[in-house]
């Protein structure tokens, strides 16, 4: 393949543009349709890929009939018409390479997040508008086409050049992508042959285009780049994690977002100043509508990991509660109130939980750890604060709660753990032992209420269970 196209650029450059079929109007044809034997060989052995490379390889079979078709025709010296068969093949070759990243990127962007489709928008639109403003000589003459037909063979030349190269600035764009081959090595190729397109169209249109001359080596490079790097996907095995990617490719997508960004700006400045077309002008705001979507979802991502980051640090992993962090700046604020008169804070510890661990295991244990937690934040009033500092141990801090009403809910979360607990096959009644401290007459700060509901916690539990009261009044 790299052979008949080396000779085929050989040939180009000693024959100074003179197209001679047999030296070197022939190598092109056999290159093409070596490339296409490539994507079909590639096509049969690829394991993860195979869709994808069919549908590229039945591309290059179009594109490959078409130029035979004008290397037959030119060689017998017939008059190319404008709208041909090989016309059909060219569209279909450009229509066939935008249906496999389509194909494709359905099932690698599957799940992903919107900011990754504003991303790829906002790259597709901005390559747009940019390639827009450039083929605008090439829209003029392909509207005034003299038959239907022709205006629509003319113009979907560069509307697929267009799109060609909108798919490749959005998957420059596309981020999280799950494989590593999976569309950048068909990007390269899309985005070499589109640019060769652009300059050949450009050059048909201001009368400069001259066959056999270097601009034809393009074609043949980027189908033979296509059918190369297809040839190594194919050769891939396992889909690769993209997790040591990641950063380059987070950085790939914002320079093709700023870049696409600055071009909108650019062409509007630019059809303030001169005419531009309307499609090109469109695109552009099409880029910044977009751009600000991107911003505010991005501002949206960055306070929910800032909420989740916040909850995970003062909530308990294992029973949802709040955690000893949580614990001190809550109650800080709650103790701190104006309105704060007396509240109590009750300290629970489970007793005989260790032999839980013991018995059935850790997991048995962590179990009836989660089970005793929503039965005591069903018991608590809506105002009290239910927290885990660590371990068998809990805290429920209870709002506008005198000694008596302490006592109170203390009972009710005995009677509530005193209902048998099914874990692991088991059936338990985990017993409590609750020590009361109320604010402010046996502390006015967390720190001594703590230790206040803990000296009474351990009376309870010398007493085999149940609650008590701190009293800080000396024994006689």
């Amino acid at each position: 393949m790299w052979l008949f196209a080396l000779v085929y650029t050989a040939g180009l450059v000693l024959h100074h543009g003179v197209l001679g079929a047999v030296v070197d109007g022939w190598p092109g044809v056999a290159s093409r349709w070596c490339a296409v034997l490539v994507c079909w060989l590639a096509a049969r052995r690829a394991r993860l890929m195979r869709v994808k490379i069919a549908l590229v390889a039945a591309a290059l079979t179009a594109q490959s009939g078409a130029d035979t078709l004008i290397g037959v025709l030119a060689f017998r010296g017939v008059a190319i018409p404008f709208l041909s068969p090989a016309d059909v093949g060219y569209v279909v070759f450009c229509a066939g390479l935008l249906t496999a990243v389509l194909v494709t990127g359905r099932r690698e962007l599957a799940g992903t997040a919107s900011s990754a489709w504003l991303d790829i928008l906002v790259g597709s639109l901005g390559a747009s508008s940019v390639l827009a403003v450039v083929l605008a000589p090439v829209w003029a003459p392909a509207l005034t086409a003299p038959t239907l037909a022709d205006r629509a063979v003319a113009v979907a030349y560069p509307l697929l050049d267009l799109f060609l190269v909108a798919a490749t600035a959005g998957i420059a764009a596309a981020r999280g992508s799950r494989t590593r081959t999976g569309r950048g090595w068909l990007a390269v190729g899309m985005a070499f042959y589109a640019g060769t397109d652009v300059l050949y169209a450009l050059q048909r249109t201001d009368g400069t285009f001259v066959p056999g001359r270097l601009l034809d080596i393009g074609c043949v490079i980027a189908i033979a780049m296509i059918a190369m790097l297809a040839d190594r996907a194919a050769r891939t095995r396992t889909v690769e994690s993209v997790g040591h990617h990641e950063r380059m490719t987070r950085w790939t997508a914002l320079a093709v977002r700023t870049a696409a960004t600055a071009a909108a700006v650019g062409v509007l400045v630019m059809g303030t100043r001169i005419r531009v077309s309307s499609l090109a002008v469109t695109l552009a705001a099409g880029i910044l509508v977009t751009a600000t979507a991107r911003t505010l979802v991005a501002y949206r991502q960055l306070a929910r990991m800032a909420h989740l980051r916040r909850l995970e640090s003062t909530t308990d992993p294992l029973t949802g509660l709040a955690n000893r962090r949580a614990l001190i700046a809550d109650a800080h604020t709650l103790l701190t109130r104006p309105e704060a008169t007396t509240r109590a804070l009750l300290l629970l510890d489970l007793d005989k939980f260790k032999d839980v661990n013991d018995e059935l295991g850790h997991h048995a244990g962590d179990q009836l750890l989660v089970d005793v937690a929503a039965r005591m934040r069903h018991h608590l009033r809506p105002g009290d604060l239910l927290a885990r500092p660590g371990g068998d141990e809990f805290a429920a801090l209870l709002e506008q709660a005198d000694r008596a009403q302490a006592l109170t809910v203390a009972g009710k979360l005995r009677y509530a753990l005193a209902a048998p607990i099914t874990v692991a096959g088991s059936e338990l009644r985990p017993g409590v032992s609750i020590g009361i401290a109320v604010f402010p007459d046996d502390g006015e700060d967390l720190s001594t209420l703590l230790r206040s509901a803990d000296v009474a916690m351990y009376q309870a539990k010398l007493a085999g269970g149940g609650c008590r009261v701190f009293d800080a009044s000396p024994v006689a």
